[in-house]
């Protein structure tokens, strides 16, 4: 269960992160501040926003009550000003929390747009370089990777979504400009009432012809220019999962409080006419902003995921007769407690660098803390189960890999018999991928590597389970079955990149080597886990 803090809960965007947060089965929502100044500050969430009464029982405290908590917070959420998210972000991520920002302090990569857009001079360029831009549906692997995630805005959500397949595919003639005609309810512009959002002004009416602060933003991420012509329109809110309309136009009544984007499109010779619609509170900001929890790796480390997995095993060993082996990593537990303790983290082709002062700590954390965590668990399913690394039995060979990674190892096959013999007494073998050298160096190995080594040693069926549901194209949509050709394709395009690409080139290589399919799927789901230890394919199938 994720520890989550909600701040400028009080706006409409942040009434609807609370709202989604609070119904989501692996978060739990701490608190929820707002500015010391506040006039809300000890109301209840539902005295201010009526509508959910009885529904959300939490009270607005000051931001500055946060260090009392800061200790148990794994994600933060900024729903606040522009200005504000400038200060907080830095301040949240010296507390090793991921940080999803809702406003627009970090979405442009040119500090100089800030000052001319925005109106504030940006003071922290280190930061804004690590900012991934959070347009889920295409920046997937960086997502799921982050620690602060940029929230794109409502209208370059809906406008990206939109134009990006035509540009990633060179659809879009080089000598046109797109115009962009978008239209935005009030509650765009915020909860505090002026004249510009009051109902009895507005009718529809452009503002801010090329100067809007999504001009950049759009222009930046889309990689195209554009003539970006934004309208305020009088109704309350707008419109993004994707769903695609041929020959019919959505409407705002069809994604009303709906986290969907909607898309219709008319073609006459060589123009293209688009009309797509998102909710502006929801896929233009709460709702995309809460995809980052799903999307980021995080649940790795939740109670409910871990029980499921190991309900899943034991109710698979009671009705099966084919043995089962863990082997596993902790990349995500390294990264914190390096952290903590300051030291630098670098990786050369995906794989961590492991100096010699940096070994004995990764050691502790694979072979002490993870896996004695996952024995914990196996045990308390009623699975009758060892704690081991891949050295022990002489299951795998190692040897060093690289001089320049420092400790860490090359893994090849080793002898079944240890393994073997331990399967013949029901029990559940859980292996770090902590191995050994012939002369007593501590090696890091790739847990997807050291799987490949394992299988190969037992003539195993692999499945390479993490919180990836399967590989995806470039349309963020699952890929069913993919073999090497395809693979390498993905991978020249950026589609396939950083860790993954050492993932599925393991399954490949185990696929060839053992002449039969090998699974990438997610341990989330028990029912889906359950039917992928019967063969079925939940995710993504590889064969070489």
């Amino acid at each position: 269960m994720l520890n989550v803090l909600i701040v400028g809960a009080s706006g409409y965007s942040g009434a609807e992160l609370v709202n989604y947060i609070n119904r989501h089965k692996f978060a739990k929502i701490k608190k929820i501040f707002i500015s010391k100044d506040s006039i809300n500050i000890g109301k209840s969430f539902s005295d201010v926003h009526p509508e959910y009464t009885n529904v959300i029982n939490l009270s607005f405290e000051s931001i500055e009550n946060f260090v009392a908590i800061k200790e148990n917070i794994d994600v933060v959420f900024l729903a606040t000003d522009h200005n504000v998210s400038h200060t907080l972000v830095p301040f949240f991520m010296e507390y090793n929390c991921i940080v999803i920002d809702l406003s627009g302090a970090y979405r442009i990569n040119n500090i100089n747009i800030y000052s001319e857009y925005y109106g504030f001079i940006h003071h922290y360029e280190k930061i804004l370089k690590k900012s991934v831009y959070g347009l889920a549906e295409w920046n997937y692997n960086k997502i799921r990777k982050a620690k602060l995630i940029s929230v794109p805005g409502c209208y370059a959500t809906c406008i990206q979504l939109a134009l990006k397949p035509l540009v990633e595919t060179d659809l879009l003639s080089k000598s046109y400009i797109p115009i962009i005609n978008a239209i935005s309810g009030v509650s765009g512009g915020g909860r505090q009432p002026n004249i510009n959002n009051s109902f009895c002004e507005v009718s529809l009416a452009p503002y801010n012809i090329f100067t809007h602060r999504h001009t950049p933003e759009i222009t930046e991420h889309l990689g195209i220019p554009v003539i970006f012509i934004p309208h305020l329109g009088s109704f309350s809110r707008d419109k993004s999962l994707i769903r695609i309309y041929k020959n019919t136009f959505p409407s705002i009544k069809g994604i009303l409080k709906l986290p969907f984007f909607d898309i219709g499109f008319a073609i006459k010779n060589e123009y293209l006419v688009i009309v797509a619609a998102e909710d502006n509170l929801l896929k233009g900001a709460a709702a995309q902003a809460v995809q980052f929890i799903k999307l980021g790796g995080v649940l790795l480390e939740s109670k409910n995921a871990m029980m499921g997995l190991f309900k899943a095993i034991h109710e698979y060993q009671k009705s099966n007769k084919r043995s089962i082996l863990i082997i596993h990593g902790g990349g995500r537990l390294i990264d914190n407690l390096m952290n903590k303790l300051s030291l630098p983290v670098k990786k050369k082709n995906g794989l961590r660098i492991t100096p010699s002062e940096h070994i004995n700590i990764i050691t502790g954390a694979l072979a002490g803390t993870a896996n004695k965590i996952l024995l914990a668990w196996a045990l308390k399913n009623k699975i009758n189960a060892v704690g081991l690394c891949l050295s022990d039995g002489k299951s795998t060979n190692i040897e060093i890999l690289d001089k320049d990674l420092g400790h860490v190892g090359k893994v090849t096959s080793g002898s079944p018999v240890f393994l073997l013999n331990l399967f013949k007494q029901n029990i559940l073998p859980i292996i770090s991928s902590i191995g050994i050298t012939n002369d007593g160096k501590l090696m890091n190995v790739n847990a997807d590597l050291a799987a490949t080594a394992l299988a190969t040693t037992l003539q195993a069926h692999l499945i390479l389970l993490s919180d990836i549901s399967s590989i995806l194209n470039g349309k963020g949509q699952r890929i069913k079955e993919i073999n090497s050709m395809q693979a390498k394709k993905l991978i020249s395009q950026g589609i396939i990149t950083d860790g993954m690409i050492i993932k599925v080139n393991a399954a490949l290589n185990a696929s060839r080597i053992l002449n039969r399919s090998v699974d990438i799927a997610s341990w989330q789901n028990i029912e889906d886990l359950t039917l992928l230890f019967n063969g079925i394919n939940i995710g993504t199938r590889v064969l070489a």
